[in-house]
Formats: C-alpha cells, sequence, structure tokens
C-alpha cells in the first residue's frame, strides 16, 4: 500500500530524553495554510537554552529554561528541586509567527506575540510585564490572522494583517486557573467561521469573539474535571531523572482542545473536561452535552474525528462513536480490537450500550479520520475502514510501511491517506 515515504531522521542518544517529553504525534502543533501564505509558529533549535551541556539552566528564583520543539522556551517557575515556588509550569512559549510564500518558501514576515493594552498609565509602546508567546495554530479570516496568545496567565486573542503581520487588535479573555492548571504543552483551539472566532485553550472556559473588531461576543464557563495522580506533570519530568517531582493535581478531559462548527452549533472538547458540550453560535446557550465514557472507562473517547453528513464521530483507543451532530443523540458504538481477525469483517460493530472487558488487550492510541466513504481507523499495522452510517466494519487493509512500527495518526490530502509514524511520514493508497 504504500506510495511513498519520507524519513525524519532521529534525534541523538542525548536528545531522546527531550523528545519524550515534548513530541505530541501531530504534523505540527501551529501552522496553517491560507491561499498563497505558510503559516507558522516558530521557535529556536530544540537545546538547553541556559547552563552548561545536559543541564537545565536555572536562576536564583529556581526558575528554569528548556527549549520546546518547534515551539519556543519553556519556562518551569520555581521548582522544587531549585527552592523555588513550588512546581508552577508556565505554557507560555518565547516564539514568533512567521509566513512564507508557499510557493517559493521566501520569508515574507516574523514577528513576536503582540500584548494586550497596557494600563493607562503605562508609556506607549512599553514591554508587556509578562513574557507572551503564541499557543495554538493560527486561522485566518479576510485580510486577518487570527491566533491565540498566552501573556503570562493571562489568555488573549490577537489579529494580525495577513500581508504585513502588523497588529490589528488584541483582546484579553481572562487569566488561567492557577490551580489544577493547563498541561504544559497543551495547544489551544482556534476556529474562525462567518466572521466570529472561537477558542477554548484548557481552562474552563470558550470564547466566541468578533473576527472583525476583536469584541467578545459570549465566554462559557464550563466544569472542569480533577485528576488527582502523580500528574502528567510528573511523568513528563521524569526522563530528567526525577528532579522535577510534583504532585499537583492536574485536570482530566479529551486528548486535546478541539472545535467542531457545525450548522448553528459550535462543538467543544476540552482538555480540561470529561464532556463535550455543543452551544449555540449566537448567544452561546447549552444546546447538548456528551461523555467521553458513557459505558466505562474501556470504552473512553479521546478525540474528535469530524462530522460528517450530520452525524458527529469520535474516536478511542477501542472504540468509535456516532452521534447525531444536532442533538448529540448516540447512533451506534463500534468497540474496536487489534487482534481482531481480519475475517470477522461485518461482526465488530456491537449495540449501543456494549461492552468491552476490562481485560481486553492492546488498544489502539493512534488517531483516525472521518470521510464520506468510511470512517479509517489505525490499529497496529493495519487500517480499519468502518461504515459511516451503521458502524459495520467494511475492510481491513494491512499497511507495508517498510519499518517494524505501527501505522501513526491518519490524515488525508482528499487522494491519499497520510500516516504520521514515530520517525517517518507515509503516504498510502490502495493497489
Amino acid at each position: 500500500m504504500v506510495n511513498g515515504r519520507v524519513k525524519i531522521e532521529r534525534a541523538d542518544t542525548d536528545q531522546e530524553a527531550q523528545r519524550a517529553m515534548l513530541f505530541t504525534d501531530s504534523i505540527h502543533h501551529g501552522m496553517c495554510a491560507t491561499g498563497p501564505l505558510l503559516l507558522t509558529i516558530e521557535g529556536e533549535p530544540a537545546a538547553y537554552r541556559e547552563g552548561s551541556e545536559g543541564e537545565l539552566g536555572g536562576d536564583d528564583d529556581g526558575d528554569v529554561a528548556v527549549q520546546a520543539f518547534g515551539g519556543g522556551r519553556i519556562v518551569i517557575r520555581g521548582n522544587f528541586a531549585f527552592g523555588g515556588r513550588g512546581g508552577e509550569v508556565s505554557r507560555v512559549r518565547e516564539n514568533q509567527l512567521a509566513a512564507y510564500d508557499i510557493a517559493t518558501g521566501k520569508l515574507v514576515w516574523k514577528r513576536k506575540a503582540p500584548a494586550p493594552k497596557p494600563p493607562g498609565d503605562s508609556p506607549e509602546g512599553a514591554a508587556p510585564a509578562e513574557p507572551c508567546g503564541f499557543i495554538g495554530a493560527p486561522a485566518t479570516y479576510g485580510s486577518l490572522v487570527i491566533a491565540p496568545v498566552l501573556c503570562g496567565r493571562e489568555l488573549c486573542l490577537a489579529a494580525l494583517d495577513r500581508e504585513t503581520g502588523e497588529e490589528a487588535w488584541v483582546t484579553a479573555l481572562g487569566t488561567e486557573p492557577a490551580f489544577m492548571g493547563p498541561g504544559e504543552n497543551a495547544a489551544a483551539a482556534l476556529a474562525v467561521e462567518s466572521g466570529e472566532a472561537y477558542l477554548i485553550a484548557g481552562s474552563g472556559a470558550a470564547f466566541s469573539v468578533d473576527a472583525v473588531s476583536g469584541s467578545l461576543n459570549w465566554a462559557v464557563g464550563y466544569d472542569r474535571t480533577p485528576y488527582p495522580s502523580a500528574s502528567r506533570r510528573n511523568a513528563a519530568f521524569n526522563v530528567f531523572g526525577d528532579r522535577f517531582g510534583t504532585s499537583a493535581p492536574a485536570a482530566s478531559g479529551w486528548d486535546d482542545d478541539a472545535i467542531i462548527v457545525h450548522g448553528g452549533t459550535a462543538i467543544f472538547f476540552p482538555s480540561d473536561a470529561e464532556e463535550a458540550f455543543a452551544v449555540d453560535r449566537s448567544t452561546g446557550e447549552l444546546a447538548w452535552e456528551i461523555v467521553r465514557d458513557p459505558f466505562g472507562p474501556a470504552l473512553r473517547g479521546g478525540y474528535p474525528l469530524g462530522v460528517v453528513d450530520g452525524r458527529l464521530f469520535v474516536g478511542g483507543p477501542r472504540v468509535a462513536r456516532a452521534y447525531d451532530a444536532e442533538t448529540g443523540r448516540l447512533v451506534w458504538q463500534a468497540e474496536i480490537d487489534p487482534d481482531d481477525d481480519p475475517s470477522l469483517a461485518g461482526q465488530n460493530a456491537n449495540p449501543i450500550g456494549g461492552r468491552l472487558d476490562e481485560a481486553a488487550p492492546r488498544a489502539s492510541f493512534a488517531k483516525g479520520i472521518a470521510t464520506p466513504g468510511g470512517i479509517y481507523l489505525p490499529l497496529s499495522r493495519h487500517i480499519v475502514r468502518l461504515d459511516p452510517a451503521s458502524g459495520q466494519m467494511l475492510a481491513t487493509y494491512p499497511c507495508q510501511t517498510g519499518a517494524d512500527e505501527p501505522v501513526g495518526h491518519l490524515y488525508s490530502d482528499g487522494e491519499r491517506l497520510l500516516a504520521l509514524g514515530l520517525a517517518r511520514v507515509y503516504a498510502l493508497k490502495a493497489e
């Protein structure tokens, strides 16, 4: 099935710990293409910014800086290991937004994130009191480029002129919670439709902003879901030898913040809540909500596959579901098992309410896509195609990737399936 393959060179051994902490298995967390321009968020190359080789740089207050892949510097505030203020991790990136000519690759403009207007007594052009950075992929509307920005803990939405990068407006939306804060690697989600910009950033609220003027249309708060454990922060920093241990609680939710605009509703998937919800685009009033695991944690959903023909599709490690996009009603559920015999095609769909045994074998952790012709899910070294109407398995395709690794996240250019593997990008098509 392999049509072409592009190999991404692996980092050397000394960089593997950084890769394990910072790689998030996506083509690029801050990129979009529009007309003649490619817009991308750029940071410095991945390397320790301060201190000697192989060590983290710090200051007297215990602040530490390490580099993020493609996203700039991560600032770790006052870690226990340095006697500081106690493990506060900021997701502000010292980065820039760049525009390239998509045909030639020539740089058109590049700039740092703008800050909201300072208080009245501050001089014009004064530097922001807190570091500012872009925290999510940009989007475009007319002559504007719109992007989410974080200044310290203040969440903002900014618009720039698409031709020059000059600031058009910056709207401050609120302060991120200090307790059970967003994940340090979490990217905000932005969607722009019909002159309205929708934003969610793992901070307990969803926003609608006028894309032309920057005025706030509405803000909707939701209940965040605590995930008391050693915390994902602890797991991430353990690659540095337990220098960054903390038991601060984290929020539990969908794999990533995501937004789907469908008809008169905007559907939000928060990374800090177990419920996804749809609201009226005009008023922000709740239309419906769904939970990740209506039938138990073994069948937990993780991410939206998309909306096709009026149905919202959700995927997870062991399940795919279809909902009515207008009402949130569950239409079908299909349990997915990577160990299924392909000869069982057509017998994989289960009735609503079906359960998978808690002790079931391996699950797939890559992400699929929804198309009018089928729901495509990566399972180990196969891709499974489900019927969008019924959830029945239509086919199982073995993938000859040329590497001893499972198929990665699936994407499509309308003609082929694209798979992002551990260190390769594959273009796949049926023979």
